[in-house]
């Protein structure tokens, strides 16, 4: 009965009863019984920090375990279970992911035989799963982490616990994951339900589970800038634990997204407290060097620079931003990049708005001193968000050498056990005095020294056997003198920074000129006019003639902000480099209008009054880099190898058995029109034969639903054509376009890889967790393989490639992806790490009779004379706009031009956009 309290108290968020009623439980075991209750006791006192205790009790049923192999066999998984879940606890804890993995499977494994506690084993073993989901986040496997702690929820809500405290338990596990994600309304909406849940359970209100609810809430809010909300959910927690001002001075009266948002909303005064108890606090767990701290130091620097943004402030923010991209932390947790990073961006908010004040008063040379300062801190948010995986694409395009792959992954794999570690260090152990000098504390003190003189080890084998890798380790914000560097002679970059309170713009050209630009326009009206502009490309209609209208002069707003005021630094270029963020990652600059030369009066075939709007694609080529470090990378790295075969690709792929059997048949048939005027055919998985997901006519569907895509077999021909390649032999449609065809080709000679089909991205499909790409599934192939169609990011993570080109002529794949607003979708950055230097992806979804015109035009371009990939766009696009458009193959009119953006503006080249031609 009193273990059985303690496990009411545990789930109930009362851990320290659960300890004390455990304890009390222990005294009065028999021998069969001491084996689960200390290893329960272990599990209360880790939940708690308390890791010395929770060793000792580990120990002491290890030991009553031993005393029972001669008995209570009946119970032996029983036993194994608690067993196995303690030491996968203890074996996290300690940065042993390998073994706790090991542990909590086994014990998962353990349930289908165990045969006492039935009642209590849905929330133990649901815990054992979400606990294997902890330290897959931990290690950075964010997205296997979800789809375990789906699983796990899953379990409880299916079987007795449905509206408990258990089920609140396990909820606020899911939206913490969704958080690291940086999925923060589902975060913040799982943790609303979990608080309405312990509501109706009644559990205490200054309960730990519900404290961490609305932590994770007022988190979620401020990281969305709703900083009012953040102060009152953390408000909610003081209050509740009114009766214990050290809990809350220890937990969250020192919160960092506290303190922000107290600075946010202008409670300077409040904020500084914060902080100032934030860099006590975490001096002493962690030490001066640890990343919290100078974290904490940033922002005290950045609360003194509000009122007093004198160059002596400005000095001292710049020192700790060097801090903080030199700290070995600041790459460590990998599971809290996204929160710091958006901190990070409202610290060098506050940075370049000082620098900016300061211009005027001071001389041109400090200003060219400041100007590269500002360019700096720019590209730290975005380094850390997206240039990894391409900076070890890059890099592997000269090695392949399983020796440095084993370095790689051995420095990775010590980076995440000292953040564990350091962590953990923090965590206040049992509270005693004296404790922080206990054996346990000095031999993590040990570790964490060992491993840090481990990881310089191995981190200077790795830089001696490929001294590229220096970048990829040891990377830094790239200076202004390095950009001119890799600049061509007739290119230009353009690099965009936008934050709560103003946008930034910086470019760079031929000449070596140099400008930097503060425009007022915050990021949520920046992403008002995104989004307005997208209403008319990104569209949900079903004919021509549906199709909005275009805001060509919403548009050269964009221009007469953030482009004109810097223009002469890019003017005299032919090529622009673009690297953006935030809202403006989600539109291609080629939209953009030069002048204010609107068209008047509309022509005769629909959409041709776009033919005279003068777009920023008419006189640039234009192309797109993740990150500035991403584009020097490339630009220093040796080109790809000689290629054996210039080009594979698959197409047309067939999503059920009607299909096939119309296209065996040669059945297949265009759409009907209607009165309206002619339908679209879009590549997009939101519209199947089933209904519009966005209409909500069905909640979602499987892959037989999807609608096939005819055209795209030919327009895969074409670029073969064009490209010299064999039909017979580098092309896959219809059956043969399957996920098992692409995972076991030989894929690291072929020099451009083309997907033209469906992409997808989580919930377009039932139980789609990531991004991915439809493929013919095996119920259409015949397929003995265990696939499902769905070549998924994860699945592209794992492809061998040395591809100089992806082709993705499918839907919304350069479009954000919600994880951290990144420029990158998924898919994208996952073709990155496999081993491609540039990407072409769409930024909606396209309309497929024009993409095919536009793939082809692009691929006749490529075969042209000194052409390169974003000069053969450029000639593709302009083809389309000038072109005559749709034309009705009977009467010979036309239907509709493609001059309007929705047709010829979608795709985007990403990476590597001046190559050479590519010759047959």
């Amino acid at each position: 009965m009193l273990a059985k309290m303690g496990r009411y108290a545990f789930f109930h968020g009362s851990p320290q009863r659960a300890i004390y009623l455990q304890k009390w439980a222990n005294d009065y075991a028999d021998d069969w019984t001491r084996t689960k209750g200390f290893a329960l006791l272990s599990i209360y006192q880790s939940y708690l920090g308390l890791h010395e205790d929770a060793e000792n009790s580990l120990s002491r049923a290890h030991g009553a375990d031993n005393f029972l192999e001669w008995s209570a066999r009946r119970f032996k998984a029983d036993h194994e279970f608690f067993l196995n879940f303690a030491d996968g606890i203890f074996a996290s804890n300690r940065g042993k992911y390998d073994q706790a993995i090991a542990k909590f499977n086994a014990a998962l494994e353990n349930t289908k035989d165990m045969k006492s506690m039935l009642r209590n084993l849905p929330g133990f073993s649901t815990l054992a799963q979400i606990e294997l989901a902890k330290v897959f986040a931990d290690t950075g496997e964010l997205l296997i982490a979800e789809e375990f702690t789906r699983v796990g929820v899953s379990g409880v809500a299916g079987g007795m616990f449905v509206w408990t405290a258990e089920s609140s338990f396990f909820l606020i596990y899911f939206s913490e994951i969704l958080f690291r994600q940086g999925r923060l309304e589902e975060a913040e909406r799982i943790s609303e339900i979990a608080l309405q849940m312990m509501d109706e359970v009644c559990v205490s209100p200054s309960a730990v589970p519900r404290n961490v609810a609305r932590s994770i809430i007022g988190a979620a809010k401020a990281a969305n800038g709703d900083w009012v909300g953040a102060i009152k959910n953390f408000q909610a927690i003081k209050d509740s634990e009114a009766d214990d001002v050290k809990l809350w001075n220890d937990r969250l009266g020192s919160n960092a997204w506290l303190g922000v948002s107290y600075l946010q909303n202008g409670q300077i005064e409040e904020a500084r407290e914060i902080f100032l108890k934030y860099i006590a606090r975490t001096s002493a767990r962690y030490g001066q060097g640890h990343y919290n701290t100078v974290e904490a130091k940033l922002f005290l620097d950045v609360i003194n620079s509000v009122n007093r943004p004198d160059l002596n402030t400005i000095r001292l923010i710049g020192l700790s931003l060097d801090n903080i991209v030199n700290n070995v932390d600041a790459s460590n947790s990998i599971s809290a990049v996204p929160s710091r990073i958006r901190r990070i961006e409202v610290a060098i908010d506050y940075y370049l708005d000082a620098i900016f004040r300061n211009f005027p008063k001071i001389s041109n040379r400090m200003r060219e001193d400041l100007l590269k300062a500002s360019f700096r801190a720019a590209q730290i948010v975005r380094a850390r968000k997206v240039s990894g995986a391409l900076l070890q694409s890059s890099s592997r395009t000269d090695v392949n050498d399983p020796e440095l792959a084993r370095l790689i992954r051995s420095t990775q794999d010590a980076r995440r056990r000292m953040a564990t570690l350091r962590e953990q260090l923090g965590q206040g152990f049992t509270g005693k005095a004296g404790d922080r000098d206990s054996r346990y504390v000095a031999a993590i003190r040990k570790e964490i020294k060992d491993i840090a003189l481990s990881i310089n080890s191995i981190e200077n084998a790795i830089v001696k056997r490929n001294p590229k890798f220096a970048n990829v380790l040891r990377s830094q914000p790239i200076d202004l003198e390095q950009v001119k560097g890799i600049l061509h002679s007739d290119e230009a970059l353009i690099v965009t920074f936008s934050s709560d309170r103003a946008t930034y713009v910086w470019a760079t050209g031929p000449g070596g000129i140099e400008k930097f630009s503060q425009v007022q326009l915050p990021r949520s009206e920046l992403a008002d006019i995104v989004s307005r502009l997208r209403q008319a490309v990104d569209t949900k209609a079903a004919t021509f003639g549906e199709i909005p209208d275009f805001d060509v002069a919403l548009a050269y707003q964009l221009y007469k902000k953030l482009l004109a005021p810097v223009e002469t630094a890019w003017k005299s270029a032919k090529h622009l480099i673009v690297v953006t963020d935030g809202p403006l990652a989600q539109i291609p600059f080629s939209i953009i209008p030069t002048s204010d030369n609107f068209p008047k009066d509309h022509a005769r075939a629909l959409f041709a009054r776009y033919k005279s709007v003068p777009w920023l694609i008419r006189d640039y080529a234009i192309s797109y880099s993740p990150s500035v470090e991403a584009l020097t990378s490339l630009r220093t790295s040796k080109p790809a190898n000689e290629f054996t075969t210039a080009f594979v690709g698959f197409g047309d792929p067939w999503f059920n058995l009607d299909q096939a059997r119309l296209a065996e048949a040669d059945l297949a048939k265009l759409p009907d029109t209607t009165s309206v005027g002619p339908q679209l055919r879009r590549r997009s998985a939101r519209i199947s034969r089933s209904g519009k997901l966005d209409d909500r006519s069905i909640d979602s569907i499987d892959i037989s639903k999807l609608l096939r895509l005819p055209d795209t077999a030919e327009e895969v021909l074409l670029m073969a054509r064009y490209l010299g390649a064999n039909p017979s032999k580098d092309v896959f449609l219809g059956k043969d376009a399957t996920e098992e065809r692409v995972k076991t080709m030989d894929l690291t000679d072929r020099r451009i890889i083309a997907f033209s089909t469906h992409a997808l991205v989580p919930g377009d499909l039932d139980g789609l967790r990531e991004p991915a790409l439809a493929l013919t599934p095996p119920t259409v192939s015949g397929a003995e393989a265990a696939s499902d169609g769905l070549l998924t990011m994860g699945e592209v993570l794992n492809l061998k490639l040395n591809a100089d080109w992806i082709i993705l002529s499918a839907c919304n794949t350069a479009s954000a992806d919600g994880l951290g607003s990144e420029a990158l979708s998924g898919l994208v950055r996952a073709f990155f790490y496999a081993g491609s230097r540039s990407v072409l992806a769409t930024h909606w979804a396209v309309e497929s009779t024009s993409a095919s015109e536009l793939i082809t035009g692009l691929f006749k371009s490529l075969a042209s004379p000194a052409s390169s990939k974003s000069v053969a766009l450029r000639s593709a696009m302009l083809a389309l706009i000038d072109g005559p458009g749709l034309i009705d193959p009977e009467g010979g009119k036309v239907i509709v031009s493609y001059a309007h953006p929705m047709f010829w503006a979608p795709f985007a080249i990403i990476g590597e956009g001046a190559d050479l031609q590519v010759t047959q």
